[in-house]
């Protein structure tokens, strides 16, 4: 029996601030749209072509086409955002539950990672969190951490943008997220020397 879908759609809060997305990023041709779907009692993001609206796929670069295809797909409507396929040498760190949407306080350990990086970050969709571009090659295994909630990928993942631009933060892409540590953890109260699928059950105290 299938689970019905009882949380709200995915939507922005404003459209995507297309102008505010640094110039690197935006001349990548690696852009989709996305829709809010349903799946079980969840939503969930599903990355689409621009050009022909069906599924894309983070392994097919045929599926993604370049900014003004995916801004202008968005603006014809039927689309909830646009977002971004990563691809080398862009790495995307991903908050998550670290802002409070009605406040914009930010949880500490979130601006230590904010302040480290020093890089283009901006506002998540749900307005709960952030995300932050940077360069880098990531080990692999080197992916997520559940407490506190910080994903970084360098591929196989379609990052939600929105140009909502935190202040204070720089509007290009700065930093580089060295290989053999991932130097932003170290920040969040993690060891960078212990690969993160080991620091999910070792955390420093």
């Amino acid at each position: 029996m299938t689970r019905a879908t009882t949380a709200s759609p995915i939507t922005l809060v404003q459209p995507p601030a297309v102008d505010v997305v640094p110039l690197i990023l935006r001349q990548l041709p690696a852009w989709v749209v996305w829709r809010s779907i349903g799946c079980g009692p969840r939503w969930r993001k599903l990355p689409c072509d621009p050009r022909t609206g069906r599924a894309a796929s983070c392994a097919d670069p045929a599926t993604w086409a370049p900014f003004g295809d995916a801004v202008t797909a968005y603006r014809h409507g039927g689309y909830d955002g646009i977002g971004l396929q990563l691809t080398h040498p862009f790495v995307g760190v991903d908050l998550d539950g670290c802002r409070c949407p009605d406040t914009g306080h930010l949880a500490p350990w979130a601006v230590d990672v904010v302040r480290a990086l020093n890089s283009y970050t901006e506002i998540s969709v749900s307005g709960h969190g952030l995300h932050l571009f940077a360069t880098g090659t990531l080990p692999a295994g080197w992916r997520r951490l559940a407490d506190p909630g910080i994903e970084v990928y360098d591929g196989g993942r379609f990052f939600t943008v929105t140009g909502q631009h935190l202040a204070g933060t720089p509007l290009t892409v700065n930093a580089t997220i060295p290989y053999n540590f991932i130097g932003v953890h170290a920040f969040a109260g993690f060891d960078a020397t212990i690969p993160l699928n080991a620091q999910t059950v070792m955390r420093n105290e």
